[in-house]
């Protein structure tokens, strides 16, 4: 895992620290969360889940942000985010099976 560096800018573009994402995540230690945001440890759905509902993120914000690598891997992990984050996420958002993965400036369109 590579280190979430649109994570980093939510976070500090709200003018949030790692203790204050710490206290919301109900992480004992500041390290625990830099592992996370640094890649070292993964989110869990339930952590996913309450960043997204913080911050009020929308489907694709949190596909952009917790799935950059493969979305298809992370297919269960996604719709738990949308489906337990109902009032955050839009309902309008696509369904699992209508997923594309991320493309990253550059790559070339899929044949």
């Amino acid at each position: 895992m590579a280190t979430n560096y649109k994570l980093r800018a939510l976070r500090v573009g709200h003018g949030w620290y790692q203790k204050d994402m710490c206290a919301l995540l109900g992480l004992k230690a500041e390290g625990s969360y830099s592992q996370k945001e640094n890649g070292k440890r993964p989110f869990s759905q339930q952590e996913i889940a309450t960043i997204a509902k913080q911050f009020n993120l929308d489907g694709e914000q949190i596909k952009a942000i917790f799935f950059q690598d493969s979305i298809s891997s992370n297919d269960n992990l996604l719709s738990y985010c949308i489906q337990n984050n109902e009032n955050v996420v839009s309902t309008s958002q696509p369904h699992i099976g209508d997923l594309h993965p991320l493309k990253v400036a550059g790559d070339e369109p899929a044949s």
